[in-house]
């Protein structure tokens, strides 16, 4: 992730998603201190990498049943071919 020496590491793909949204999109325009923008279509394709590689994390470090459901339907929606960066601003990230 190039555009963002400020993560290195984090404590939920969600969280990482929520970072992306908040600190590196605004679609006014409108940016306040210390935000950075990035293009939609990077910032879509950073939400796919991570995707992937949180799945291979968990299919690797869990038990097939932990899991939170609402992290899951995201994947899921991700995997899909219609995913754009509009998908995640669709999702309720704090």
């Amino acid at each position: 992730m190039s555009f963002c020496a400020q993560i290195t590491a984090y404590n939920s793909v969600i969280a990482l998603w929520s970072h992306f949204v908040h600190t590196h999109y605004r679609a006014d325009g409108d940016l306040q201190f210390m935000e950075v923008p990035v293009d939609e279509a990077l910032l879509a394709g950073e939400v796919l990498r991570t995707a992937n590689e949180y799945l291979v994390y968990w299919e690797n470090h869990s038990d097939g049943g932990k899991h939170r459901p609402s992290t899951m339907a995201k994947l899921r929606q991700v995997a899909k071919e219609e995913f754009s960066w509009k998908t995640v601003l669709g999702w309720k990230l704090s």
